[in-house]
């Protein structure tokens, strides 16, 4: 047994401390540990070992102890005595049987269970047939969803891969391009677990795993965003996209509030809605994709009529106290009775409010997406444009780029098929300068109507 227990740390070291080895070394030191844990497992979950462990248990918290076949402490003995120890005999005379020998070993009968599940283990073919299947997995998770992702676009299993993560497949067959697994690896890790047993994600390995990828997705997020959104994602191009477009003149209708351009987030959408004093006049949503298409009415004071409202407001106050001048009258006598009994009767929003409002329709993202999703979903849309127009149109009159439209259907991260439209600026040589926006495009036939009032 020392001598297995020894073996067994010089292994486990030797895993330990091996730095720099190959893929294929991977496989095979995965494949290993995976194969004891199973072996483990199908041995301790069998019936018979798990009757004798629970047996054990049991006898344990009752505080009972086996002492082979003599008797057992605290019951009378199998001889002729009351008692065991020194009590009295049937004869009178002190007992000078075994009862003051040390008790006797329990005879491990039932460890032969262990044993006899080591074997059936083995000689089943249940050993073979877990090692095939462990060495599968991991080695289409090391290898096979590399060499598949680079090159097809999808992983081992069929299933479409980002951009980013098809960029890492091919990085990863590079040896010197190993680090670079971490974060590919550590983002699928918890996947990886499931694949190999669904039973696997409720032991503690497996909620560790998914509680450190939870921790770990804002990172993740982060480093796909800086990745996909470095070439033609800006700062403006958030800012249109998640918060929409500011009105600063003050001759403008929607001065400090959102004028109606961009904002397709609906989360941004609905906050910003509530601040400028607009209301939804329409929210209907594709049950498919969680794409909305709504309308906005923009209610909003016309500037000038506000201004007039509020200086013939403060004529009438001041002469209804008595500090009017001369200056002050001659400009108050230039409205007329119509017009001063209009403020008089009316407040400043029924006076000045631009009725009816302007209406803007828009399509915003599902609600479920984050900003870092929306940005990487138009980064992956234009770039799936730019495979069948690697050159881009450049008209420059007057000394102003034209824009130019671009349209994809990819798969949003939730795995869900998705139209994006956006516009571009483009450069001299046909190639991309930055986005300008984009927005998901709202195709249902067959639409959810909601409630306006409860957005």
């Amino acid at each position: 047994m020392n001598r297995m227990k020894h073996w067994l740390i010089c292994w486990v070291r030797g895993i330990w401390n091996r730095k720099g080895g190959s893929t294929i070394e991977y496989v095979i030191v995965i494949a290993a540990a995976a194969l004891l844990v199973s072996f483990l497992y199908a041995v301790i979950t069998s019936n018979q070992t798990k009757s004798t462990i629970e047996q054990k248990v049991s006898d344990a918290l009752q505080g009972k102890a086996h002492v082979g076949q003599g008797g057992s402490v605290g019951t009378p003995s199998s001889g002729n005595g009351t008692g065991s120890g020194g009590s009295p005999s049937s004869g009178g005379k002190p007992s000078t049987g075994d009862s003051h020998k040390p008790p006797a070993k329990p005879q491990p009968k039932k460890d032969q269970d262990l044993v006899d599940g080591m074997i059936n283990y083995f000689t089943s073919g249940q050993a073979l047939k877990d090692t095939k299947h462990i060495v599968k997995e991991t080695a289409d998770f090391l290898i096979l969803d590399d060499v598949s992702g680079c090159f097809t676009g999808k992983d081992a299993d069929g299933q479409a891969v980002s951009g980013f993560d098809q960029f890492v497949s091919c990085a990863s067959l590079v040896p010197v391009a190993k680090p670079l697994k971490a974060l590919k690896y550590g983002d699928e890790a918890a996947a990886f677990v499931k694949k190999l047993d669904d039973k696997l994600m409720d032991t503690k390995l497996g909620k560790k795993l998914q509680a450190g990828k939870k921790k770990a997705d804002d990172v993740v997020d982060n480093g796909k965003r800086k990745f996909n959104c470095a070439c033609y994602t800006n700062e403006k191009t958030r800012q249109h996209v998640h918060e929409g477009e500011i009105a600063t003149s003050p001759q403008s209708l929607y001065h400090g509030k959102w004028n109606g351009d961009g904002l397709h987030n609906w989360n941004k959408m609905k906050q910003r809605v509530k601040q400028d004093g607009y209301e939804f006049d329409e929210i209907l949503l594709d049950p498919n994709t969680g794409v909305r298409k709504v309308k906005i009415k923009m209610n909003t004071l016309d500037p000038a009529k506000a201004r007039k409202y509020q200086q013939i407001k403060q004529l009438l106050d001041a002469q209804k106290n008595g500090t009017l001048s001369k200056k002050k009258q001659k400009m108050l006598n230039k409205y007329t009775a119509d017009e001063i009994q209009e403020v008089e009767s009316k407040s400043l929003q029924e006076y000045a409010k631009v009725d009816p409002p302007s209406v803007v329709e828009k399509t915003v993202y599902p609600e479920h997406y984050t900003e870092a999703e929306i940005d990487d979903i138009g980064e992956q849309a234009l770039a799936q444009y730019l495979i069948n127009n690697p050159k881009l149109p450049y008209k420059n009159p007057k000394g102003k780029v034209e824009q130019v439209k671009f349209s994809s259907v990819v798969k949003g991260p939730d795995g869900k098929t998705i139209e994006v439209e956006g516009y571009v600026v483009p450069k001299p040589d046909g190639t991309v300068d930055h986005i300008v926006t984009h927005y998901p495009k709202f195709n249902s036939t067959n639409p959810q109507v909601l409630n306006p009032k409860n957005p």
